[in-house]
């Protein structure tokens, strides 16, 4: 109206064809004008030819913008006068397009001559009324449709769609998704603006720069206090000369550490305490030594150990906090504290500890007794383990592992305790991958019907917005698609919510277990079920979960399509669009039935598959280990191990190929089904639509194209619906392995403990005498305690008639019997392994400590960080191994054997056992480190321990520790008790006084083996090995006494060989 434009042209401006069209003359014009700007800078020639020529062309575009504006016939200066005449002066009084459109006119009409002039460019000629007309021009007769042609303004649609789509996809996943698809455009984005911020931040830096002290000041400033430097060889040289002093006067010259405090002593009665978590319940028991006079008051609280990794128990999740003082009255000596433990109600996980601490309150006592090794705290702190006796998976019934149905029974609580571990996090990853069927068969197919048979349909009132609506929603349900697989994505926790988890229950378990269990299982039998059966029970167990809930809902989705398709309301209800509905249940029943009655085969099958597997894997996994030594074997022992590979190989491949078979054969009844049906549909549809369009039945093409793709799903889903059952059974055999494995019980002899202290408020009255060990009736029998043997162990029978007492405090020597013998004897000792029958009877408050003769160390760790795991400070960790002469930086796993000794020799002795319990400690260190060995083991032997030697490195002199040293003990007195120390497999030193030893000979105590073995002859280093008393061993050995003539024969010929080795040893 403002513009006063016939009412016919403005009917055909308003419609969106014509103004789309407009639209796309403009841009055409505009993108001319920007290639004759791109042209110009490079070549000036062409700059006229290409500018008259597109000045011509976008006169021609324009001139039928304005001739369809304003009616057929409409010259350009005749619409520019009118729109003057009109009074348009100011573009903003009419809309936008109409006023771009005003100024272009105006513009053109300035420029007649260009437009009347069509012989200065060839691709331009007149038309009889004089008006130029382009050769190849454009088509804009109302009577043509609008979307043929293209050229008009197809490019601007298209180009405002993709831009339109892209600037949603661009917002929706940068700031609703928050995903990295669009990272690199954001990050060239910002670079301007990080740029920016830094100028800012240095700005400001030189800003609060001001009044600071400068770069030197500061470097003098922190360097002003230097802390101790490490042991220099003088520092070295003093200690020991020092440490033999007071170890000579102690030993030798019977002058005990002064003892300036003879005070009670208070404290826990035992170094690692122990509850239950099903009985909700840890008992904790506190002693006070002396004459119990007088009232001692003691503050127990609760601790969490956050060094701890996975085995932390956390306040008030694993256990109630505590903070309590005790109250010893006058004549008391025990004392029982209850630590509430929360139930955790859901699947199995590792044990758990956290630390009492108890601290002085008020009377004349001091504190004492068993402690956790920690140089830098002054408190005693003890551990207190949370143990579980829940069944992996999910607290399964132990019955339930016997029935026929196990892989059933198995993956029902395995899935159990999956979901209810990760909480809502489940069931929204679960929404969101079950999106997907509502996409695929809902709304696409819907879609598309509707596009086809209502939204382009004349009859049906079809029209342009139509179209677009179900183009709209065919976007947003994508825009849908995309959301829920993201949320599914970060949400399913398939690898740090359940991978992850079972490796780490898994180590835990490794870690925890007791010497006995861990030969229950081979070690590459550990491993491959952290890295293959946890891949397994998560993608064939607990991802299947998801794929099989979406199959379910897709294969419903078909159901509910095929019903909407029988009662639409643009065909009316058809009895025979449900039929195909029942055919798809009666087939899903037979397939369901076939799959079943096949899962037990395929079980077994995969079974074998899997032990016949980990064969190879555990030979692999040994030669990766041990690669670094194989230089000592020779080509026909490589040989061997290639043979032994090949051969298990072989037997892999047997099995894979008979589950793969049966099992791969197993899918294909589902595939039958979807692909029958499929087969069947597509002839009936085609059927009904041609009966259609003979008009004896309602059936559009829309609904023949839905049918089919449903079909096309039914199929799809019928093939996962068979993997999912395969995997399934895959699952349940990872899940089985992995639940042989957590269900060994770990740190046996705490959770006896814990059962007992249920029973009674002081279990510890029951253990025996406090100051000596006591043996009776020891039997120890290796089939029955692991039925694949204990490595070096062997069976040991004690004597009927003895007793052996061992009394603390003392250095005992294990001597006589083999060597097998003696590592069980001690192993019994140190509570490795518990004896098959009999008794070994260790005080609770002492806690004794094995050290083999190779033990291992922390990996990829360097020596000072060794003994600062085990209780030194910094400083005592690099004074340590400045005395013995290690390298504080240098990986354990580079020293030598002899520096290896001394690095575990000292690692142990940080740990400050009650009992130090080690195996032939001198023999394997070198000449000049046997005395530096054996010193420090009779310096820890004097009452301080570990806690008193890091200590002694902490400080310049060595005789102001005494006081230290004397309260080290358990309990106070005139002299400071000592540790025990046991060592088997040495001889006597000369240098020990008689007083402070304890033999114990194993010839005297266990009773002579039903198998006699070879005797061995005890030698060190610097005796040479005396050939002719080991000729002399032999021959008189029982067991190389010939029984046959053939055995005599033999033997002969041994001891021909024996004397031809002694002349070439004399050669």
């Amino acid at each position: 109206q403002a513009v006063r434009l016939p009412q016919d042209a403005a009917s055909r401006f308003a419609s969106p064809p014509r103004l789309l069209r407009t639209i796309g003359a403009c841009m055409r014009h505009a993108i001319a004008k920007g290639l004759l700007v791109l042209f110009a800078n490079r070549r000036e020639h062409v700059v006229a030819t290409a500018e008259e020529h597109a000045g011509h062309n976008a006169a021609l575009a324009l001139s039928d913008a304005c001739r369809l504006v304003s009616g057929a016939g409409a010259d350009i200066p005749v619409f520019a006068e009118g729109l003057s005449s009109a009074g348009i002066a100011d573009p903003n009084e009419v809309p936008a397009v109409v006023a771009s459109l005003a100024s272009a006119c105006r513009l053109l009409a300035s420029a007649r001559s260009v437009a009347s002039s069509p012989a200065r460019s060839p691709g331009i000629e007149a038309t009889p009324s004089g008006r130029p007309r382009e050769q190849r021009r454009l088509a804009v007769d109302n009577d043509e449709e609008w979307f043929a042609n293209e050229d008009n303004y197809f490019l601007p649609l298209v180009l405002l769609i993709v831009g339109g789509a892209f600037v949603v996809v661009f917002l929706f996943e940068t700031f609703w998704l928050k995903s990295t698809l669009f990272a690199t455009l954001r990050r060239i984005c910002s670079r301007h603006a990080v740029k920016v911020r830094r100028r800012a931040d240095g700005v400001m830096e030189r800003i609060s720069s001001r009044g600071k002290l400068a770069p030197d000041e500061v470097h003098l400033n922190a360097t002003s206090e230097p802390g101790p430097a490490p042991f220099t060889s003088k520092d070295c040289e003093r200690f020991w000369q020092e440490l033999w002093q007071i170890v000579r006067e102690e030993f030798y010259q019977g002058k005990a550490l002064a003892v300036t405090d003879a005070r009670e002593v208070v404290g826990f009665s035992r170094r690692n305490f122990a509850g239950l978590e099903e009985a909700g319940v840890a008992k904790v028991s506190l002693e006070r030594g002396g004459k119990a006079e007088g009232r001692v008051v003691v503050r127990v609280r609760t601790v969490e150990d956050t060094s701890a990794g996975d085995f932390t128990a956390k306040a008030s999740v694993d256990f109630h906090p505590l903070d309590v003082e005790v109250v010893f009255e006058p004549g008391e000596q025990h004392k029982v504290l209850s630590v509430s433990l929360v139930p955790t109600n859901n699947d199995w996980s590792p044990t758990r500890w956290f630390h009492l601490v108890a601290s002085p309150v008020s009377g004349d006592a001091i504190l004492g007794g068993p402690h956790i090794a920690a140089a830098h705290e002054q408190s005693r702190h003890v551990r207190v383990f949370i143990l579980q006796d829940d069944i992996f998976p999910g607290r399964m019934p132990v019955d339930k592992f016997k029935s026929k149905h196990v892989d059933g029974w198995v993956l029902w609580y395995y899935v159990k305790s999956r979901i209810a571990s990760r909480g809502s996090k489940f069931w929204y990853a679960l929404a969101g991958y079950c999106y997907e069927p509502v996409h695929t068969v809902i709304v696409t197919p819907l879609t598309l019907r509707y596009t086809i048979d209502w939204a382009a349909h004349p009859s049906e009132g079809g029209s342009y917005s139509r179209i677009f609506m179900l183009a709209g929603v065919q976007a947003f349900s994508i825009l849908l698609l995309r959301w829920g697989d993201v949320v599914q994505t970060r949400l399913r926790g398939r690898t740090g919510g359940v991978r992850m988890v079972h490796r780490r229950h898994l180590l835990s378990k490794l870690l925890l277990m007791e010497h006995t269990e861990q030969h229950e299982h081979l070690g590459s039998q550990w491993f491959y079920s952290a890295l293959m059966n946890t891949e397994l029970m998560v993608v064939k167990a607990y991802w299947q979960v998801f794929v099989l809930t979406q199959t379910a809902v897709g294969l419903f989705l078909v159901f509910v399509l095929i019903a909407i398709q029988a009662t639409d309301s643009l065909t009316g209800f058809q009895v025979m669009g449900i039929v195909p509905a029942f055919g798809l249940i009666i087939a899903m029943a037979c397939a369901g039935l076939e799959v079943s009655i096949r899962r037990g085969q395929a079980f077994k099958l995969l079974e074998s598959r899997m032990d016949s597997e980990t064969e190879w894997v555990s030979m692999f996994s040994w030669v990766a280990e041990h690669s670094r030594k194989l230089y000592n074997l020779c080509k026909p022992e490589l040989a061997e191990i290639t043979n032994r590979f090949n051969r298990s190989s072989k037997t892999f491949v047997s099995h894979h190929q008979k589950a793969r078979d049966w099992t791969f054969d197993s899918t294909w009844v589902m595939k039958y089904v979807g692909e029958v049906a499929y087969c069947i549909i597509l002839p009936w549809g085609a059927m009904r639509l041609l009966q259609s369009r003979l008009g004896l039945a309602q059936f559009t093409t829309g609904e023949f194209v839905v049918l089919t793709q449903v079909f096309l799903r039914f199929g799809r889903y019928m093939r996962r619906v068979s993997e999912c059952m395969v995997s399934f059974q895959k699952g349940a055999v990872a899940i089985l392995r992995v639940s042989e494995l957590l269900r060994l019980p770990e740190q046996k002899t705490l959770l006896q403990y814990a059962r007992r202290s249920l029973l009674a408020d002081c279990p510890e009255s029951e253990a025996g005498p406090s100051d000596e060990i006591v043996l009776s009736g020891v039997v120890f029998d290796v089939r029955s305690a692991c039925r694949w043997g204990m490595g070096p162990l062997c069976d040991i029978r004690q004597r009927s008639d003895t007793e052996l007492k061992i009394p603390l405090g003392k250095i005992v020597f294990v001597r006589g019997g083999t060597e097998a013998q003696r590592l069980t004897f001690v192993s019994l000792l140190a509570k490795v392994i518990q004896p098959t029958s009999g008794q070994v009877l260790v005080p609770p408050a002492e806690w004794p400590l094995l050290m083999p003769i190779a033990s291992a160390a922390m990996p990829s760790s360097t020596v000072a960080e060794d003994f600062i795991l085990n209780g030194a400070t910094p400083e005592a960790a690099a004074n340590l191994a400045s005395i013995l002469c290690l390298d504080p930086h240098m990986p354990h796993s580079k020293l030598p054997s002899g520096q290896a000794g001394l690095h575990a020799l000292g690692r142990y002795l940080l740990q400050d056992p009650g009992i130090f319990i080690v195996v032939r400690p001198l023999s394997v260190l070198p000449q000049a480190d046997r005395t530096k060995a054996l010193l420090l083991l009779m310096a820890w032997c004097m009452g301080g321990g570990g806690h008193t030697l890091s200590m002694l490195l902490e400080r310049e002199g060595l005789r102001d520790c005494g006081t230290s040293v004397g309260r080290s003990g358990r309990f106070a007195g005139s002299t400071p008790p000592r540790r025990t120390l046991v060592m088997a497999g040495e001889e006597i030193p000369s240098i020990l006084p008689a007083g402070s030893i304890c033999d114990v000979n194993l010839d005297e105590i266990l009773e002579p083996s039903d198998h006699a073995e070879t005797a061995e002859v005890e030698s060190s280093v610097e005796t040479p090995l005396n050939w002719a008393e080991v000729s002399a061993a032999l021959e008189g050995n029982p067991v190389v006494r010939a029984q046959s003539e053939e055995e005599r024969a033999a033997l002969e010929l041994v001891s021909e060989l024996w004397v031809g080795a002694q002349h070439v040893r004399l050669a």
